[in-house]
């Protein structure tokens, strides 16, 4: 569709998947932790995404995935490693 210009309208960033791909580093209990963490990396200017996930039974806290840029991901692991939201990290992280 375009305007009446004659010239298209931008295209969106977003509207690429390839644009930013983001990976899940940790599984937080409750979106709480997942913020604190989240607050751990952006002290570190790492960027993150915090994304709460409903829980099966429908009632109670609801938990949390915390994903970085995949540029990101080794740093963000090594410095919460060193925090205690490392009980939380994906365990296929776990070695890196």
């Amino acid at each position: 569709m375009s305007d009446s210009s004659g010239t298209d309208p931008p295209i969106l960033n977003y509207a690429d998947p390839n644009v930013d791909s983001y990976v899940v580093i940790a599984h937080f209990r409750d979106e709480a932790e997942a913020r604190m963490a989240a607050g751990a990396l952006e002290v570190n200017e790492i960027g993150s995404l915090v994304g709460d996930r409903i829980p099966s039974y429908g009632i109670g806290r609801r938990s949390a995935d915390l994903a970085v840029l995949l540029d990101d991901v080794a740093d963000a692991v090594e410095i919460l490693k060193q925090t205690p939201a490392a009980r939380y990290l994906a365990s296929n992280l776990e070695d890196e």
